[in-house]
């Protein structure tokens, strides 16, 4: 394998080649995790065949860890784009550009729903930037399962995706008989959302994660701090993603039409 081309709390990302194709080679651990649940969340991933979604290629093993060979993205995070270190080369975002970024993931999001595909991890440091073109790449699609799994293997507190970008309803002890809806990825992404054109931290820089996830799921605090910072025109349209009761907030779909709709 290549160099060493991203970092994450679950896995390690190398810039690779595979049958002659450059390739993003992403080893992760299984700890917690059977290879026929691995298996199974990967298929969910390759039957994603979307422009705006990475395209998954193929998987291995070695020991309690995963590669999973993916395709390769000439470019950062969406994260990195919005909050970049000292060292990364800035790419700055008019408000065409944003709209174009937001409309992309969007068909992204409103494909998987289509399937009945659930992310469940959506976030700007999930979403990957081509440097040339500013096309959009959901990645990491799948994988909420394994890192939750993984997570559970080494802790007591069961959760899918990033504390910040998560629902009321996906924090703290689950009802019996819960189940993760595309209302889910709504929220997160409506989160990623904010965070491009705010280029502001979501609930802002001051508060721990653990006092976030008490003050969301008690609802002392009902909407993003950013969200004020956004223009009124996409606050309107991503204001009624963040409605505490799940079955209240827009789908996929009817987002795209509000952001095809915007000039």
């Amino acid at each position: 394998m290549g160099p060493v081309v991203g970092k994450g709390q679950f896995g390690v990302v190398h810039r690779a080649s595979w049958r002659g194709t450059p390739v993003a080679v992403k080893k992760i651990s299984i700890m917690g995790s059977r290879k026929d649940e691995i298996e199974k969340e990967v298929a969910i991933h390759r039957r994603a065949t979307h422009p705006n979604i990475v395209q998954m290629m193929a998987l291995g093993y070695q020991g309690k860890e995963a590669f999973l060979v993916m395709q390769f993205i000439e470019g950062p995070s969406l994260y990195t784009i919005i909050f970049p270190d000292r060292d990364d080369v800035e790419i700055p975002l008019d408000w065409a550009k944003k709209l174009r970024i937001s409309r992309e993931v969007l068909q992204a999001v409103t494909f998987m729903h289509g399937y009945n595909i659930l992310h469940l991890d959506i976030k700007p440091a999930n979403v990957l930037v081509d440097s040339a073109t500013l096309r959009p790449y959901i990645c990491d699609l799948g994988l909420a399962h394994i890192k939750n799994r993984n997570h559970m293997s080494q802790s007591s507190v069961n959760m899918k995706g990033t504390p910040s970008f998560m629902p009321p309803e996906a924090l703290g002890p689950k009802k019996p008989g819960y189940r993760h809806t595309n209302k889910h990825d709504i929220w997160s992404v409506a989160g990623t959302l904010v965070e491009l054109y705010s280029m502001k931290r979501l609930w802002g820089n001051s508060m721990d994660p653990i006092s976030l996830m008490v003050l969301i799921l008690t609802g002392q605090i009902d909407k993003p701090e950013s969200l004020t910072a956004v223009d009124p025109r996409v606050q309107k349209i991503l204001e009624p993603c963040f409605k505490r009761k799940p079955e209240e907030r827009p789908s996929a779909s009817g987002l795209l039409d509000q952001f095809n709709g915007l000039a």
